[in-house]
C-alpha cells in the first residue's frame, strides 16, 4: 500500500467520516493528545499507526483518491 497524502487529508477525512478524536484514537490505539498534536503537525508517529488510521478512515466510508492532473491527492465519502 501507498500512503500519499498529508496530515490535514487525514483529519478533513475524519471529521467527513463523522468520527470525533477521542473515537478515533481508541480506534487507533493511541491517546486523544497525540491525535490532536499529529493533526496539528506537531507529533510525528510511526508508518503502521498512520497506516491503522488510514484502514479505520476507509472502513468509515473514505475513498483516498490519488494525485492526478496537476491537483494533489484527496479523499471523498464513497457511496455504497
Amino acid at each position: 500500500m501507498t500512503i500519499d497524502y498529508s496530515i490535514r487529508l487525514l483529519r478533513a477525512a475524519r471529521v467527513l467520516a463523522g468520527l470525533s478524536q477521542e473515537e478515533m484514537a481508541q480506534r487507533a490505539g493511541i491517546g486523544r493528545h497525540t491525535l490532536m498534536r499529529l493533526e496539528n503537525g506537531d507529533a510525528t508517529v510511526g508508518f503502521a499507526t498512520v497506516k491503522r488510521i488510514h484502514e479505520i478512515l476507509e472502513k468509515a466510508g473514505i475513498e483516498f483518491l490519488p494525485p492526478s492532473n496537476g491537483s494533489g491527492p484527496g479523499m471523498r465519502f464513497r457511496e455504497n
